[in-house]
């Protein structure tokens, strides 16, 4: 007798855990479609994202697309620019801008111009004589260029999870202009 009065409760039982698989299971399905909404950006996945044509081919893009600020030749002045972006799950970069610090270290070193040096400049380029002036640091001329390079690449391939599936990166690029 007891059996009986045992069974409609071992049915119900089942029935209950029935019911929550189907619910676990639902919400996999929410939480899969959810990952595609996802806005994390990831530093670290299991496929980086890359320039298309490999990391040669981004470097030909730099050396082609650069124009090397007319100052800083001129006062032989050169270093690197990190620049950081956001490479989206359709490969377009977003959030571009370069670290003024990198490693503890000013990127790149700031050089100031000196008012004798602007001086200097503006007699022997008059008709070029508003460009300086003391006070003008270098470092922002190549900034300014190693963003707008950047800002001009087409897209990437993004990155991949674990899964396979496309995320957003945050990459650092170094841009290098020597003097």
């Amino acid at each position: 007798m007891r059996v009986s009065v045992l069974s409609p409760c071992l049915r119900l039982t089942f029935m209950a855990s029935l019911l929550f698989c189907f619910c676990l299971a639902g919400n996999a399905r929410t939480t899969s479609s959810e990952a595609k909404k996802d806005t994390t950006i990831y530093d670290q996945v299991e496929k980086i994202a890359e320039f298309r044509g490999g990391q040669q081919a981004c470097y030909q893009f730099l050396s082609k697309n650069i124009q090397y600020p007319i100052l800083c030749q001129l006062f032989h002045y050169g270093g690197r620019v990190m620049v950081q972006f956001v490479v989206e799950r359709n490969g377009k970069l977003t959030h571009i801008h370069a670290l003024r610090q990198f490693g503890g270290k000013a990127m790149p070193e700031d050089r100031i111009v000196t008012n004798e040096e602007a001086f200097q400049y503006k007699t022997a380029y008059p008709q070029r004589s508003a460009e300086v002036h003391e006070g003008l640091n270098l470092a922002d001329k190549l900034v300014e260029e190693a963003v707008r390079v950047v800002k001009k690449m087409p897209n990437w391939k993004p990155a991949l999870d674990a899964e396979g599936n496309k995320v957003r990166m945050r990459m650092t690029l170094p841009v290098v202009f020597k003097p």
